[in-house]
């Protein structure tokens, strides 16, 4: 199997490394929540990308992963729920104990939908982590070629982690299908990193003076000031 072409689509035009055995020995029927840091208190933005779900404007994404060749069924299940393990935020769920509501990790399986033809589309589909996962799977294949339908929603990941997380899938079923000097090696991944998902690196870049970002601040914003407010209306 040749390497993927990746591209990112919305949702609206879908529907128009070590060895094998140390990576996935410990992938069973269900998957191990064991090193999450559970419980997560949902982060302002997760919340804003909770509460503005709705079907006319999704807060999921999808991302295509082209290949050549028919991918084997049970080396995919396996990468898939291995690395899951490794991002554990795809598959939390929002549990509301004591008054607080908060992420929780999970044992429910994937969702994956196979298909046998690669040239139609996946049906139009959103994940919901309120109800289920944040992260849904499609694979369309044939006998020349797959195609992996990867829907992720905003508020357990962005594009770098939907990215890294696809690129663990694809070397974990390499390991699995790859000759021995060909196996893939992972990246490690620090689970505790999820509980500084509310900072961010706001820091003035090198050579970028503090004057300089200021004056641009400041004229951004009064160019927001400025603007009258308009009245948005859904296309009919």
């Amino acid at each position: 199997m040749q390497p993927p072409s990746i591209h990112e689509r919305s949702p609206a035009e879908v529907a128009a490394g070590g060895s094998v055995g140390d990576e996935l020995s410990t992938t069973t029927g269900t998957l191990s929540g064991a090193k999450y840091p559970s419980p997560l208190t949902p982060t302002p933005f997760e919340r804003y990308m909770l509460v503005e779900d709705r079907p006319a404007y999704s807060m999921s994404f999808v991302i295509v992963a082209e290949l050549d060749g028919r991918a084997d069924e049970t080396a995919m299940r396996q990468a898939i729920r291995c690395a899951l393990q490794r991002h554990p935020m795809l598959t939390a769920r929002l549990v509301r104990r004591r008054g607080r509501t908060n992420w929780v990790g999970s044992t429910t399986e994937p969702t994956i939908v196979w298909h046998d033809s690669a040239t139609g589309s996946a049906p139009a589909t959103r994940p919901n982590p309120s109800r289920g996962s944040g992260v849904l799977f499609h694979v369309l294949r044939d006998d020349e070629q797959t195609s992996l339908h990867f829907y992720f929603h905003h508020a357990v990941t962005d594009g770098i982690g939907a990215g890294q997380f696809i690129g663990d899938v694809l070397a974990l079923y390499g390991q699995q299908t790859a000759t021995i000097e060909d196996r893939p090696r992972l990246l490690p991944l620090d689970m505790e990193h999820l509980k500084q998902r509310h900072r961010f690196d706001i820091r003035i870049p090198y050579p970028v003076s503090r004057f300089v970002a200021w004056r641009s601040m400041l004229t951004e914003s009064w160019k927001v000031i400025r603007r009258r407010p308009c009245v948005l209306r859904a296309p009919k």
